[in-house]
């Protein structure tokens, strides 16, 4: 058989063409990552058979060391980008246990340079264009005087034929070239009407069309609100309203902003809200690359709520982004988490509280949160929010044990994933209560069913990246941490979760590099800072280390800070200043009559400092108070116990524990 073109599939409206590695959808370009484009190859070269995840791994991460969720996070975007409906699998089957299966009917076209029908896989279709050959008869005869002449005459039309069928040959490489760059330029060149012209956005918060009448949780919460609705659009990468809530100036330049979160547009909105259900509104959807404005709508009307206000608004930023939306999206944009417009109002201003970080704003939020649930007590969203809430203050040392801070939010993370189990917020704030709860196996399916509802989750991404690294799988951790800073490269929360990753698996060199990343997007990020000056003491650069922890320290004023202390008190007895580390242990203590501060920290001191009998004491009420951070103990830190049989025995009880 002779050599063939690489083969273009056709399933559905799709068409695959794995000469140009693309996959269109009615002639439109569908994006996908390399990976998942293999993977989609795989599948519908095997269609109808089950391919296997270690095929899938020897095929596409050959002498790669993968975690089998990687396999995970591809098909779910696969399944995202065609369109499929939840649960309707109509193109890719999981089998349980073995693999997946592409199920549609899929027609092989390709061309040939000889027409030779080759047998098709199982389930597919194979078209082929053949050229009929005519053939000439031998049995004319010639006469012997005209032998001479017609030896000439056959002599002439052979290069007469080899002459044309070269020009013609020449003619048609001319064709097939210009067609090539015809190609080539309708692809590249920019197209304003084309929805796949935009395929990351940010909404930047909403501004006051009247400078005295600032509303931020409004003007925050319009912007959140649209961000979650636009998330369900697929082929679309939406930025987190962590990544935009720094944009709430008035004079604000939508481009400038669109350029700092490497964006293909931007979403920059006026508001103005009466309070008796007049809105108005004018956005515009600027494109950052030349700074059109790919649209401009201005809503002046009377809606009952706000929320209407929001739908509205989505389905036309949607209709711009996405002409053709699947019945699930649709759905999405139309989903209301509440309909209480009271709810939603304090909903929006508890986020906008507790993601400030500190202990006022944990306080308020979590505040905020019980009274959007006074107010509609199915509010899965709520439960969520608060959940998370009250692990940030627990974990934090902001809550002490007897607080019961833990059961709090495990009841509310519950309550939100029962109400609404396709919520990636409720599944992921549940996976974080059963990890900091030492329930590894529970924990980790709550992640994966988190990712598997949502698999462009930073947040999601991010948690479970986060969950890896304290079980000690590093590579699987630093895969996670990737993903997270592919979907949101401009996130402080996601370059520093792949830092501390890098970390911990000893590419310290690396780490400090990705840290100095994450402080360029915020040089005051405290986990940035603190994580930096692990790595320095990790490599027995301790002056380095004390210089970020002390700005840490800096710029932390909570009762976080003394975690950080604890952290300089250490590296001042790991550097050979013991006197300022009997300094910060004593400023600890008098912390500790007025505040909780967690045993585990008493026992890092005391072990940096040599008092071994202290040091077990600690540990044995952190083991009580079940500090995720005795996790790690087996791996790292804690050097002149490890011979110790009462360390060596309380080992044991945590990996029991932790079963």
């Amino acid at each position: 058989m002779s050599t063939q073109e690489k083969q273009r599939y056709e399933f559905g409206p799709f068409r695959l063409d794995t000469e140009e590695d693309q996959l269109f959808r009615d002639g439109e370009r569908v994006p996908l990552t390399h990976k998942a484009f293999e993977m989609l190859r795989v599948l519908v070269e095997n269609s109808g058979h089950v391919v296997a995840k270690d095929d899938f791994l020897q095929k596409i991460w050959p002498d790669t060391f993968i975690e089998e969720g990687i396999l995970t996070v591809n098909i779910a975007n696969l399944r995202k980008a065609l369109g499929e409906d939840r649960g309707a699998h109509r193109y890719i089957e999981t089998v349980p246990r073995r693999g997946y299966r592409f199920v549609a009917p899929v027609r092989e076209v390709r061309d040939e340079n000889v027409g030779l029908v080759k047998e098709g896989p199982s389930g597919i279709q194979v078209i082929t264009e053949e050229k009929e050959s005519k053939t000439q008869g031998h049995g004319d005869t010639e006469t012997p005087g005209k032998a001479e002449d017609h030896i000439l005459g056959a002599s002439l039309r052979y290069l007469v034929s080899v002459s044309r069928l070269k020009a013609l040959v020449a003619f048609m490489l001319l064709i097939c070239l210009a067609v090539a760059l015809s190609l080539v330029w309708i692809r590249t060149k920019p197209n304003p009407t084309s929805p796949l012209a935009v395929r990351s956005i940010a909404v930047l918060p909403f501004k006051p069309l009247a400078a005295e009448r600032r509303d931020e949780a409004v003007e925050l919460g319009m912007a959140e609100t649209l961000i979650t609705k636009l998330s369900s659009i697929r082929q679309v990468n939406v930025r987190p309203i962590s990544s935009v809530r720094k944009y709430t100036g008035i004079d604000q330049d939508p481009i400038a902003a669109g350029r700092e979160l490497q964006v293909d547009a931007v979403l920059d909105a006026n508001l103005q809200w009466d309070g008796d259900g007049r809105i108005r509104v004018t956005a515009r959807l600027w494109r950052v690359s030349d700074g059109s404005a790919i649209w401009t709508d201005k809503f002046d009307e009377q809606f009952a709520t706000i929320l209407m206000a929001q739908d509205v608004i989505a389905e036309r930023v949607a209709a711009v982004l996405m002409p053709r939306l699947t019945g699930e999206e649709k759905r999405q944009l139309a989903k209301h988490y509440t309909d209480s417009a009271e709810a939603n109002e304090l909903y929006l201003r508890a986020r906008l509280f507790s993601e400030q970080g500190s202990v006022v704003g944990y306080e308020t939020g979590l505040k905020y949160f019980e009274q959007a649930i006074e107010k509609d007590p199915e509010y899965a969203l709520a439960h969520a929010g608060l959940a998370v809430t009250y692990l940030n203050l627990g974990t934090r040392g902001l809550l002490p044990p007897e607080a019961s801070w833990q059961k709090k939010a495990e009841a509310a993370a519950r309550r939100a994933v029962e109400l609404d189990d396709t919520l990636t917020e409720a599944h992921g704030a549940l996976g974080f209560v059963m990890l900091h709860d030492w329930h590894f196996s529970t924990a980790e399916a709550e992640f994966k069913r988190a990712l598997e509802l949502d698999p462009s989750s930073m947040e999601a991404c991010y948690r479970y990246s986060y969950f890896l690294r304290v079980v000690g799988r590093f590579d699987e951790a630093i895969a996670y941490a990737k993903r997270a800073r592919e979907i949101n490269p401009v996130s402080v929360i996601s370059n520093t979760g792949l830092a501390r990753a890098l970390g911990d698996s000893g590419q310290h060199d690396k780490a400090i590099e990705q840290f100095k990343q994450a402080l360029e997007i915020d040089p005051k990020f405290v986990p940035a800072l603190a994580g930096l000056a692990g790595v320095y003491a990790a490599k027995g650069m301790y002056e380095e280390a004390i210089v970020e922890t002390k700005k840490a320290i800096a710029v932390d004023n909570s009762a976080q800070r003394r975690g950080q202390l604890t952290g300089l008190g250490r590296l001042y007895a790991q550097s050979g200043k013991k006197q300022e580390a009997e300094m910060v242990l004593g400023e600890l203590k008098e912390h500790a009559k007025k505040e909780y501060i967690p045993s585990y920290n008493f026992a890092l001191l005391y072990e940096s400092l040599g008092d071994k009998a202290q040091a077990l004491a600690w540990l044995e009420k952190a083991y009580g108070e079940r500090d995720l951070a005795l996790i790690e103990l087996g791996r790292k830190g804690f050097d002149s116990l490890r011979s110790d049989p009462r360390f060596v025995n309380l080992l044991r009880r945590i990996e029991a524990a932790t079963r």
